[in-house]
């Protein structure tokens, strides 16, 4: 049986704050819908994004709730290396069965799934 595409949605913000925003109110909606779904925040080419990955789609309830908290920025597609990076740090969080992780990295420092 094939498997699901995986999931993502990557917004650029014009700012931290407004990419912040974003990323609270994206990571709560994950959050309460216990679903199998992560939320970052980060800095690519010193510009402020959010994106929000995932295995297989998530229910389109949850699709609405995570456009709708992004949807201060501007959609984009992210570069194939970093929503590879993203989806293979959320596929090990998924494989270890964690409730909850979350990292901080400061600009400068290098990401490694």
């Amino acid at each position: 049986m094939p498997t699901e595409r995986p999931f993502y949605r990557g917004a650029r913000f014009k700012d931290e704050a407004t990419a912040r925003d974003a990323y609270v109110s994206a990571e709560q909606r994950v959050f309460e819908a216990f679903a199998d779904i992560s939320a970052y925040r980060f800095q690519l080419d010193r510009v402020w994004h959010v994106a929000v990955v995932a295995a297989e789609p998530p229910s389109s309830a949850l699709q609405r709730a995570v456009e709708d908290a992004m949807g201060g920025g501007e959609q984009v597609d992210l570069p194939a290396d970093v929503l590879s990076a993203l989806l293979s740090r959320h596929r090990e969080v998924i494989r270890h069965r964690l409730p909850w992780v979350e990292g901080h990295y400061r600009p400068g420092e290098r990401f490694d799934a």
